[in-house]
């Protein structure tokens, strides 16, 4: 097994909490500020692409996905989220970076969320 899927592992395990927690399992107040069902489906498939390794192709529709997303919105900044751990994966740091904060500066993450993708982003 190379060390970035090693690395990857933890990431991937914190990608699905954070997605799997805009699932219902918030408050009813944070249904105003929830992903849609489709964006749901999307970074799940993104998850599980992820987790065979088929890092490219989680890469490629997570941008592709990402074009349709609107600007101000929770769907876009797990998007990016998960197109950060996808690039930590393929040990691009700096091209992670990126993504893990602009998935932070949407404003739109909880503050769980936000602390474990700062903490990601101070690591790195």
């Amino acid at each position: 097994m190379s060390m970035s899927i090693i690395t990857a592992k933890p990431f991937l395990w914190l990608l699905l909490a954070s997605i799997t927690a805009f699932g219902g399992l918030y408050s009813v107040d944070a249904l105003a500020d929830s992903i849609t069902p489709r964006t749901y489906k999307k970074l799940i498939d993104a998850q599980e692409l992820l987790a065979e390794e088929n890092v490219d192709d989680a890469i490629i529709s997570l941008k592709s996905w990402l074009e349709e997303l609107d600007e101000d919105s929770l769907d876009k900044a797990l998007t990016l989220q998960t197109l950060g751990y996808a690039e930590m994966s393929k040990e691009r740091f700096q091209v992670a970076i990126g993504y893990l904060r602009a998935s932070l500066d949407t404003g739109k993450l909880p503050e769980s969320v936000k602390y474990n993708v700062g903490y990601m982003v101070a690591q790195l």
